[in-house]
């Protein structure tokens, strides 16, 4: 046989054997698991560790993770690279997605005028007449929403074997304390499951087992993952160490040592499982604690040092550049987003179908629009009858559909409120002491119907009961009939010194109707009358009271996009308002009011400038005491006593500038400063520029404390507090609670704009502004 015939047949033979020979070496090559435990922020450190593996080329075949180990492995398992997991870690705002309220801005109007009054945000709920609470501190609404979207790119695969990594979530049943393998469903539910830590947040629901953090069972998953056919594991251990003897000095820090307790045990088994073969890499994440997420970036630094540490053992799982091209490019996923071509929404409650479905803004035969979907979900979530509002994609008859499921609050939706406000003046030695609840019957029928008594005791008693009742599925249009009854005080100041004090009773009935337009602005028309009687308190003898009635009509447009009603950063609000007072229904005097109020914020980093302004005015100047415009009080002529400016016409003009001192949602400081101008006048013929007041204010507050918090620990909203230095003829300190940042547009009584809940003025002498001769 020819040489080069014999050439030919031996290179055709050793080309039939490469393939042979590649196949066996993918085949001989060990399979390698990667087990992340939990351990909050701290499983920051998982990322750093997956850019190390990365570098080095090593594939990993499965994953398994509990906690924050089941969010990052379970974005890694669905494609995500470790640059865009730190890219998300590091810009989400852990604060807000721990905390289920939505952002002022997202209330509807009804929403917002109620968060004028006096009341704490917590809410006990009611059920069966029994306070009722519910599970958990947090129901993880925004958080379900957030691990929706990083998931969306394989939110239509339901077995998590076939992602692009072999991925398991652990997760633990409550009710007989045994680990839960979750390896199919909604990757997303799967990892909230797995990190809901008991008590903190609401445990999750799947196939009929409520499911709880896997850290008390299995929080460092090694068996899973060799189960999963793992033959080399790498394990990172990021839990939580034991504090010591002389660290365990409060409650909180006893109970989470039992929690961390039984996390080291169950931890320390499974690394005690670990072979020869095995990697357990344990980053020094000492001075991160498991709640701090602000040190994410530090977390991962620290994961990638710890696994640069051991690059020779880690070194020994690498492939070659182009084997491990090829192992990527088999995991590599195109993120598609899917049509969705029918829309379900499940209704857990006792609303109507349409009044969900009418909030939704996105379209079947389209492509899943996420912005809309969320904005939707967050118009049903605000209806505050639902403890979560959650989708997911559904396939039915070849068919991908939207299932947007919403559930009751399973411990009521009726509930009660608390509130303490005071003020204390010491230039005048007095202070102002109120507490406050109020009952909320909701839904009251399937349009969301809405009962709400307020009752007030100490300086200003005060009852009303008001029901709001929308007349349509999308709540456009209301009516609004209220009772109430409220005690006031006014005062007459003679050279800044009280010298009089009247105390005015009212009582009556309301009625108004509206529209609402969209969650930004109100218009509405309504009548009130009512009764009322003005007694002499303290003062000389000669002073006397007297009864009064009123009869009235009013119109009023009302727009509110402010993000915080005491101390807002951003936004705009106004207030447009006639007021007819008229015999024919029952008043004692005819006059005419008119009232415009602004208030607008701008802020950048830390710096907030904000105005506040308003105009009122009495037609005729024949408006009587109790219905007069007022001014003083902080923000208001800061340095002149509440309500000591009396007149038929006001004016007020203030700039502010505001700094954030501490950046935090759960306990914001400010520092400010204000100049104030503005005056009262009795007859429109004195309104003058040259008879302006001057005043200016240095405040800080609030110390704020809050009904959400991501440790495991109940921390009741208790206050916004604010201590004030102001000066206008004089200077003054005060301490308030809460800070009078705007005053309230109307009270529940629909008063004058520039009055809070006591509609009667403070008198004051002629000489510092007009008012009445007593």
């Amino acid at each position: 046989m020819p040489v080069a015939i014999k050439r030919i047949l031996l290179a055709l033979l050793l080309l039939c054997q490469l393939p042979i020979a590649i196949a066996q070496q993918q085949i001989e090559r060990p399979k390698i698991g990667l087990a992340l435990s939990g351990g909050g922020a701290r499983g920051a450190a998982h990322v750093g560790i997956l850019k190390v593996l990365e570098a080095l080329r090593i594939p990993i075949d499965y994953i398994a993770g509990t906690s924050m180990g089941a969010i990052i492995g379970g974005l890694y398992a669905s494609g995500m690279s470790p640059e865009t997991i730190e890219q998300h870690l590091t810009s989400m705002d852990w604060e807000n997605l721990f905390d289920d309220d939505l952002s002022r801005t997202k209330h509807n109007m009804r929403g917002k005028i109620n968060s004028r009054l006096p009341l704490i945000n917590a809410k006990l709920g009611v059920k069966e007449r029994e306070i009722s609470l519910p599970t958990a501190m947090i129901q993880g609404q925004r958080f379900s929403l957030e691990l929706k979207r990083l998931t969306l790119g394989v939110s239509e695969i339901t077995d998590f074997s076939r992602l692009p990594i072999p991925f398991r979530a652990v997760a633990t049943e409550i009710a007989t304390g045994n680990p839960i393998i979750l390896s199919k469903g909604d990757l997303a539910l799967a990892i909230q499951a797995s990190m809901t830590i008991p008590g903190v947040f609401a445990g999750v629901e799947i196939e009929n087992r409520l499911l709880v953090d896997g850290g008390v069972s299995n929080n460092l998953p090694i068996d899973v993952v060799r189960e999963m056919g793992a033959d080399i594991v790498i394990a990172v251990d990021i839990s939580t160490p034991l504090y010591h003897q002389d660290e365990l000095t409060t409650a909180l820090t006893i109970v989470e040592q039992l929690t961390t307790i039984l996390t080291r045990r169950n931890t320390e088994t499974q690394i005690a499982a670990l072979s020869d073969r095995d990697i357990l890499i344990i980053p020094a994440l000492d001075d991160i604690e498991s709640a701090d997420f602000k040190q994410t970036g530090e977390a991962i630094r620290i994961g990638k040092v710890a696994a640069e540490a051991i690059k020779p053992a880690l070194s020994r799982l690498a492939l070659g550049e182009q084997a491990y091209h090829n192992y990527r490019e088999k995991r590599r996923i195109k993120p598609t987003t899917p049509i969705v071509e029918f829309i379900r929404v499940e209704n857990q409650s006792e609303l109507r179908d349409e009044l969900l479905s009418s909030r939704l803004s996105i379209h079947s035969g389209a492509p899943l629009d996420l912005i809309a979907l969320e904005q939707s979900i967050d118009e049903i979530y605000g209806l505050d009858i639902f403890e979560s509002v959650r989708y997911r994609l559904i396939e039915e008859a070849g068919k991908t559909g939207l299932l947007i499921k919403a559930k009751e609050k399973r411990w009521g939706t009726d509930f009660l409120q608390f509130g303490l406000n005071f003020s204390v003046n010491p230039r005048l030695g007095d202070s102002h002491f109120n507490a406050s609840s109020a009952y909320t019957i909701k839904p009251l029928n399937d349009l969301n119907g809405e009962l709400k008594t307020f009752v007030q005791l100490g300086r200003e008693p005060t009852l009303f009961t008001e029901l709001y009742q929308p007349l349509d599925s999308e709540s456009e249009f209301f009516v609004h009939p209220i009772l109430f009854y409220s005690t006031q005080y006014v005062g007459k100041y003679l050279d800044d010194n009280l010298v009089a004090e009247y105390g005015i009773k009212k009582y009556g009935v309301g009625l108004s109707a509206g529209r609402e337009l969209g969650k930004w602005g109100r218009i509405e028309l309504g009548y009130r009358r009512f009764l009322g009687d003005l007694d002499y308190v303290s003062g000389p003898p000669k002073l006397q009271g007297y009864d009064f009635s009123g009869g009235e009509l009013y119109g009023s447009f009302k727009l509110d996009e402010v993000d915080d009603i005491y101390f807002p950063r951003e936004g705009f609000r106004s207030t447009l308002r006639w007021t007819g007072s008229r015999r024919s229904l029952g008043a004692d005097n005819d006059f005419d009011q008119f009232e415009l109020q602004f208030n607008l914020a701008k802020s950048w980093d830390d710096h907030t400038l904000f105005a506040t302004g308003s105009l009122n005015s009495t037609q005729d100047d024949n408006a009587p005491l109790q219905d007069q415009f007022t001014l003083g009080g902080f923000l208001h002529l800061s340095g002149l006593s509440e309500n000591q400016l009396i007149g038929q016409h006001t004016a007020l003009l203030v700039g502010s500038y505001m700094f954030r001192l501490h950046r935090s949602k759960y306990f914001p400081v400010y520092a400010g400063a204000s100049l104030e101008m503005g005056n009262a006048w009795q007859s429109r013929d004195d309104i003058s520029l040259n008879d302006m007041r001057y005043a200016s204010s240095l405040y800080l507050g609030p110390i704020r404390r809050s009904d959400r918090s991501i440790l495991p620990t109940v921390m009741p909203r208790a206050a916004n507090t604010a201590s004030i230095f102001s000066c206008a003829d004089h200077c003054l300190w005060t301490e308030t609670l809460p800070p009078i940042y705007y005053r309230s547009v109307d009270s529940v009584y629909h008063t004058p704009v520039s009055r809070p809940l006591r509609e009667a003025a403070s008198m004051t002498d002629s000489s510092q502004a007009a008012g009445p001769a007593i």
